[in-house]
């Protein structure tokens, strides 16, 4: 953290609804960009990027700094996403968005060095990223999300998903080979 999300912080806990606004601004975008790429559309998104910043204000307290603020927020975006799934039991089928250069990272995190073959337009890929993605177990598709695209490190995932960091190799590796496999032809 930064000594502005610090200095924010200290005066949310005080009581400060304007610093915890602020916040919630700096770190919006990329809950946002999560809530999106693990709900897989635009309404349940905002709702959980809404319900895990009531949450994050009401438990303020609770944030020991152990991780980062951005890595506390992720945890619990994704704990709101886990319910959701669990409150509506049915696979929700990705919308495309603005996703390009995610997509196009995400299939060069696959393999190291692979370059993609042929010319391959944008929206193809992103057609082909988000159904792989889609038909990923919530575990491997969370992994990927937040490692891949959001850039997160291993360890943070591990405190974002609340795994072991070990849990989360292996889930990683076995995603990047499922990944792999689905999306073998612009490898």
């Amino acid at each position: 953290m930064n000594e502005l999300e610090i200095a924010l912080l200290e005066r949310a806990r005080r009581g400060d609804d304007t610093a915890f606004e602020a916040l919630a601004e700096i770190h919006a975008p990329a809950l946002h960009r999560l809530a999106y790429s693990l709900a897989g559309n635009g309404p349940d998104a905002e709702d959980l990027v809404q319900e895990a910043l009531m949450g994050a204000f009401q438990r303020l307290e609770a944030f020991e700094g152990r991780s980062s603020f951005k890595t506390w927020l992720s945890r619990i975006l994704v704990n709101q996403t886990s319910r959701l799934r669990r409150s509506k039991r049915v696979r929700e089928v990705m919308k495309l968005t603005d996703f390009s250069e995610a997509a196009q990272g995400l299939l060069k995190g696959i393999e190291k060095g692979i370059e993609l073959t042929g010319e391959v337009r944008d929206s193809e890929i992103r057609m082909d990223v988000m159904a792989a993605l889609s038909g990923m177990s919530p575990e491997f598709r969370e992994v990927i999300v937040l490692r891949e695209m959001e850039g997160l490190s291993y360890i943070e995932i591990a405190d974002v998903l609340d795994v072991p960091r070990g849990t989360v190799e292996s889930r990683l590796h076995r995603a990047r080979a499922e990944l792999k496999h689905l999306l073998k032809e612009y490898l």
